[in-house]
């Protein structure tokens, strides 16, 4: 009895260390899609901030 009772202790002392790397794992996976997000927002506004200049450039020309 006292074996089963080591095998079974063993068994969940690896199915929680197996959880705990399985939950570290994926909040690092959502801390690497912010960082892509943020990237993608940050170069999204510069962008819009170029193009928003070509704009105001273009509309100070003199047309002929």
């Amino acid at each position: 009895m006292n074996i089963i009772k080591l095998i079974l202790g063993i068994q969940a002392c690896i199915a929680g260390a197996l959880v705990i790397v399985w939950l570290l794992g994926s909040l690092a996976m959502m801390g690497m899609e912010l960082e892509f997000m943020a990237e993608d927002y940050a170069y999204m506004q510069e962008m819009n901030a170029q193009m928003m200049e070509g704009i105001v450039d273009e509309s100070k020309k003199e047309s002929y």
